[in-house]
């Protein structure tokens, strides 16, 4: 039984990209059903809890290389995660977080917010997940002044009006079933004057219908930049690496025995989970159907 139940597992992981296209068109005619919420819930989940135990993995985005070389400036310690810290870097450059309350929407392993409070000293630094278990990982792995992680739907915010100076968002957006209720929580939690910063891939047929929703949810378009080149540039140089970091981790629980049983289509699930070589996502940056947009946006 538990062997079958691994195996329904394991298609799943490897058929992603399949069936976010599927909920995807699902969601965009039925989104109430919340049919994608709680298949990206129960897929984070799994993997929040078999990798509880790997502490010095706290990023999850696909990464950023500038064209132009290294201009961060990062401390030693940080310096393996510095394709990551750039993503996050491309979105707060133009912008201070010093003194501000900041939220990061769909915060994952914690590492982007370690990161902002850090080096850009918010007053307040807020980081909110749908998996309690990667809340769970995050409050163990970052106990920082200033710094808080809380559970909650990125389609019903869980903070008072008015509660944030910026929010962000980085490569989540698509998991969710409305992106324009999301939106309009988004601005409903931020002050007058408020900034979102929104980044997140994309196939290229629906970029219009994205900034259509954008628009719709009463946000302004600021800024946009597609920042495909870079980041496709970290999945180019970042594979080996990924690889055989994830080679020597060893997931628990659901995750580990699909490894265990099913070590081929564990790896195929990774490669598409990370956007590697030979993945789909990879192959459609490739060929240019797929573009990572960053947008600023206020109201």
């Amino acid at each position: 039984m538990l062997t079958s139940y691994c195996k329904i597992v394991a298609y799943l992981c490897y058929k992603t990209n399949n069936m976010h296209r599927i909920l995807t068109l699902i969601s965009k005619f039925f989104p109430f059903l919340k049919l994608k919420a709680l298949y990206y819930r129960g897929m984070y989940q799994l993997m929040a809890k078999a990798y509880g135990q790997e502490k010095e993995w706290t990023f999850m985005n696909y990464g950023y290389i500038p064209e132009s070389g290294q201009s961060l400036k990062l401390e030693q310690c940080d310096e393996h995660n510095r394709p990551y810290i750039e993503l996050y870097q491309q979105l707060v450059q133009d912008i201070s977080l010093q003194g501000k309350r900041v939220l990061e929407v769909g915060c994952g392993r914690g590492g982007g917010c370690a990161y902002l409070l850090k080096y850009h000293r918010p007053q307040e630094m807020v980081g909110l997940d749908v998996s309690p278990n990667a809340i769970n990982f995050c409050q163990n792995r970052h106990p920082l002044p200033g710094l808080h992680f809380v559970t909650g739907s990125a389609e019903a915010l869980p903070f008072p009006d008015h509660s944030f100076d910026v929010v962000l968002n980085l490569e989540s957006s698509h998991c969710y079933d409305s992106q324009e209720r999301f939106f309009c929580e988004v601005k409903r939690i931020l002050v007058p004057n408020g900034v979102f910063l929104l980044a997140d891939l994309r196939m290229n047929h629906e970029i219009d219908y994205l900034e259509k929703q954008i628009g719709h949810s009463g946000f302004n378009i600021q800024y946009k930049e597609e920042l495909t080149g870079g980041v496709f540039r970290s999945l180019a140089q970042t594979a080996m690496k990924k690889s055989e970091l994830f080679s020597t981790y060893k997931p628990t629980g659901l995750l580990g025995l699909m490894a265990k049983y099913f070590p081929q289509t564990f790896q195929q699930s990774f490669k598409a989970f990370a956007a590697t070589e030979g993945s789909k996502i990879y192959k459609q940056f490739h060929e240019k159907q797929r573009s990572y947009l960053f947008y600023r946006l206020n109201f």
